[in-house]
């Protein structure tokens, strides 16, 4: 630029001297076109390199740009994951919070049921000695009345016996018949069906002769034998087996 001041500035003081030579105002004149086309080069030039640099700086802003964008991209997902982070942790926390309480309750009612088994148990055992000390009564009682108890099952097998030995009859097709189906009865079916209202009842037997004839035999639907007058199913809790009971009179008629 400094140049081309100077140079037009020659120029002005040449156009302005008086000078009576034509030649020297036309090399003058090509002189300044000279210089007025070397400065538009220059320009031309300086232009070029300017939208190049232009075009290159346009390039990295546009890339800076791309960085920025990509930048707040990645800063707005880094606070969408710190967000999904604290509440993640917000969550455990609540968490740990719950099953905490719940293990707390939890506990709670462990103690209370261990509470309730040692009662149940303690009563449990009072019941079974007020039990034991009843059937133990009853059983001096029927000794003193002179009253026998046996199980079902011998007393069936000791009548067969004994009706056999009176008829003379050592056995017959239809005899054997009979005395299967109640040794089945006795046997098996009524122990299973004792078995199968222990487990029902935390493995304990019924108390009282009403509940087993009611909850073992009623509901299984067995049918027992008829007995002779005088003689009656009677149920011991305490060996838990079904009995016959017999007067004196009656085991001194038979």
């Amino acid at each position: 630029m400094r140049k081309y001041v100077a140079l037009l500035a020659l120029t002005l003081i040449l156009t302005g001297c008086d000078t009576r030579d034509k030649t020297q105002e036309l090399q003058q004149q090509k002189l300044t076109l000279d210089l007025i086309k070397a400065q538009n080069e220059q320009l031309a030039a300086t232009m070029k390199s300017q939208e190049e640099k232009s075009a290159v700086l346009s390039k990295k802003e546009s890339d800076l740009n791309n960085w920025e964008k990509r930048l707040q991209e990645a800063l707005q997902e880094n606070e969408r994951q710190k967000s999904a982070i604290e509440r993640l942790q917000e969550q455990i926390v609540q968490e740990k919070i719950a099953i905490k309480t719940e293990g707390e309750r939890l506990e709670v009612e462990r103690k209370k049921v261990r509470a309730d088994e040692l009662k149940n148990q303690k009563d449990r055992e009072e019941i079974d000695q007020k039990i034991t000390a009843i059937r133990e009564r009853e059983e001096a009682e029927r000794k003193a009345k002179g009253i026998v108890t046996i199980p079902a099952s011998n007393y069936f097998r000791e009548r067969a016996e004994a009706k056999r030995q009176s008829t003379g009859i050592v056995t017959t097709p239809v005899t054997t018949y009979f005395n299967s189906l109640e040794r089945i009865m006795f046997e098996i079916t009524i122990p299973d069906a004792l078995r199968a209202y222990k487990f029902e009842h935390d493995f304990k037997g019924p108390i009282t002769n009403e509940e087993f004839m009611e909850q073992v035999i009623k509901k299984n639907s067995i049918n027992l034998p008829a007995l002779p007058s005088g003689h009656k199913y009677v149920y011991d809790s305490i060996a838990e087996k079904l009995m016959v009971e017999r007067s004196p009179i009656t085991e001194t008629n038979k």
